[in-house]
């Protein structure tokens, strides 16, 4: 596990226009559920794939994101920047993130439009 708010290294600015960007997985830091870590990437399978545009984007396994829309999000918990970026995903505690899910009022809704989603990544060293 990393500690996200501890991150800095190289940074790395995308915009992730749809949910098949290529961030395949993502991991919560080490710091009590808070913070993101990307912990794996698709690699295209052919030229042009939309799969593969993280990984042209420079966006690699162990980089934490930093902030979402210019907000600093190392600190922020895990769900949230989960909602944030459209990655719905088991908390691990209580329930499962579906799409539409409504952080607040535990209730379901229409899915959420988050995209396009500016995102900023950043390398632990």
């Amino acid at each position: 596990m990393i500690k996200t708010a501890s991150a800095k290294g190289q940074t790395t600015q995308v915009t992730m226009p749809d949910s098949n960007f290529g961030i395949l997985g993502y991991a919560p830091g080490e710091d009590d559920w808070k913070g993101a870590v990307v912990t794996s990437v698709a690699q295209p399978f052919y030229q042009g794939d939309p799969e593969g545009r993280a990984r042209k984007a420079g966006v690699q396994p162990g980089m934490v994101v930093k902030s979402i829309n210019g907000k600093d999000v190392t600190s922020a918990d895990f769900d949230d920047i989960m909602l944030a970026v459209g990655h719905y995903t088991w908390d691990g505690k209580s329930r499962v993130l579906t799409p539409g899910f409504d952080k607040v009022d535990r209730s379901m809704h229409q899915r959420p439009k988050v995209y396009p989603v500016k995102l900023e990544f950043q390398s632990v060293s």
